[in-house]
């Protein structure tokens, strides 16, 4: 028995320290509130009045006004909001040797919105595909991962992280509509199997004081 314990252990430190090494890079909360409306084509005033909200521990919370002009011949088109967190001020402008940027997000409008990852990299926004997110009154995150190996040596010039939010307004174009999308970091694997080795431990070491 002590022996399979032992070994069960050892197996869990293993994976924790492999894992631990490099894998994912993902926002923590403090980086989520540092994050700017980087690019929207948004026709309502103020950029739409974007606003971040820190709702912890569920998440942090982004909302903007999202309008178009109205036309009665034009054709619908997407509007859009890349929202990002300057990379060199949390010190991730530097992706090299990291497999993917990950972040959890949940839709809590009264509509649904279409979200992605976003990353710009050497001046150039990158995006994950779109997702049509339906909305839910308590958070129901979903797991978005961006490969990295796809911006090849650009992953060493890293400018923002971060999401979009895009919509066809359906109705009218012209009266505003807020998003009201909620992000959260992917809890890294290693700090999730050092966890399960600590429970396991505490297991063992109860059992034994009990058999004593």
């Amino acid at each position: 028995m002590k022996g399979m314990a032992a070994f069960i252990a050892g197996t869990l430190l293993l994976l924790a320290t492999e894992y631990a090494q490099a894998s994912y890079i993902t926002l923590s909360t403090t980086d989520l509130l540092l994050a700017e409306a980087v690019q929207t084509n948004t026709d309502a005033s103020n950029r739409g009045d974007f606003q971040v909200v820190n709702f912890s521990p569920s998440g942090v919370l982004f909302t903007q006004n999202m309008s178009r002009p109205w036309s009665a011949g034009g054709d619908p088109f997407y509007v859009y909001s890349y929202i990002g967190v300057d990379a060199d001020l949390v010190g991730k402008s530097d992706l090299t040797g990291f497999d993917s940027f990950e972040l959890q997000l949940a839709n809590v409008n009264n509509s649904p919105w279409e979200l992605a990852l976003f990353v710009q990299a050497a001046g150039q926004a990158h995006l994950t595909e779109y997702q049509a997110i339906q909305n839910h009154r308590t958070p129901l995150f979903e797991h978005f991962a961006f490969d990295l190996a796809s911006l090849g040596s650009d992953a060493s010039e890293i400018e923002f992280l971060g999401l979009a939010v895009r919509s066809l307004l359906t109705g009218d174009p012209s009266n505003p509509d807020a998003y009201h999308v909620m992000a959260a970091p992917v809890p890294e694997p290693g700090t999730v199997l050092l966890l399960g080795l600590g429970c396991f431990c505490l297991a063992i070491y109860g059992k034994r004081r009990k058999n004593a």
